[in-house]
């Protein structure tokens, strides 16, 4: 199963038997559907170390259905800068834009100090970046999460 990676593709869990395409995005629901995946179909979702755009647009073109589920912007930010800046035994996975952004460790400092140096220095991180867009005009059903 692939893992959180630093690519920009597209990432979607494919419900073969179902005919569903639930698109996702970094910090929101990403596990949610592949836990439904797995007790749906009684295994873990497999999913392929890529996934590329083109795959997305053969699925949509061949009938099935598409859906893709957003957070309300602000609340997703909050909830990033949160999950950084809180103490932890291990060291969370940031792109190369935040760690450089965080030279000094004082990029978790307060709210106003992130937000200053994440739309500075690393508006595109997957974590803070829009959502809007990422899949085009592709699914069929988007709603807030």
């Amino acid at each position: 199963m692939s893992s959180a990676k630093h690519y920009a593709g597209p990432r979607f869990v494919y419900f073969r038997p179902h005919r569903w395409v639930q698109c996702y995005c970094a910090r929101a629901a990403s596990w949610t559907f592949r836990n439904l995946y797995g007790k749906l179909y009684g295994q873990p979702y497999q999913a392929p170390d890529e996934q590329m755009l083109e795959t997305l647009l053969r699925l949509h073109a061949a009938g099935n259905y598409v859906s893709w589920f957003i957070r309300e912007p602000l609340a997703r930010f909050i909830s990033v800068y949160r999950r950084f800046a809180a103490p932890v035994d291990y060291q969370r996975p940031m792109s190369p834009e935040m760690r450089a952004a965080n030279l000094d460790g004082k990029l978790f400092s307060s709210i106003d100090v992130f937000a200053d140096r994440a739309l500075n220095s690393f508006p595109h991180d997957k974590h803070i970046a829009l959502q809007e867009g990422t899949f085009g005009n592709i699914p069929a059903f988007m709603a807030p999460l």
